[in-house]
């Protein structure tokens, strides 16, 4: 036999059940909306937050991009004139240096 772990409620089940125990019982008289909104509170924290991110997270970027300022564009290593070394190549031929 599988023992199965005991499913305990979390704090925003707990909370809508007293909720709808307390509207049910006369002691509160919140709108029902008021009641539920430990259900569909935490979604629609989230679907705004998720909104403000997807409309302004392109612009932050681009005002972070405007007021960094630009660095000029590194010349490549073979192009600077200091570092660019031609071998000395000597050549030698038979007759240098012999008179005889």
């Amino acid at each position: 036999m599988d023992k199965k772990p005991k499913r305990r409620f979390t704090f925003v089940e707990g909370l809508l059940l007293l909720f709808i125990g307390l509207k049910l019982t006369g002691y509160i008289e919140w709108s029902w909306w008021w009641v539920l909104a430990p259900m569909w509170g935490p979604i629609t924290f989230a679907l705004i937050v998720m909104i403000i991110y997807l409309t302004t997270g392109g612009t932050i970027n681009e005002l972070k991009r405007k007021i960094q300022p630009q660095s000029a564009p590194r010349p490549e290593e073979d192009s600077h004139p200091c570092r660019r070394i031609d071998p000395i190549v000597i050549h030698r031929s038979d007759n240098d240096g012999a008179d005889s």
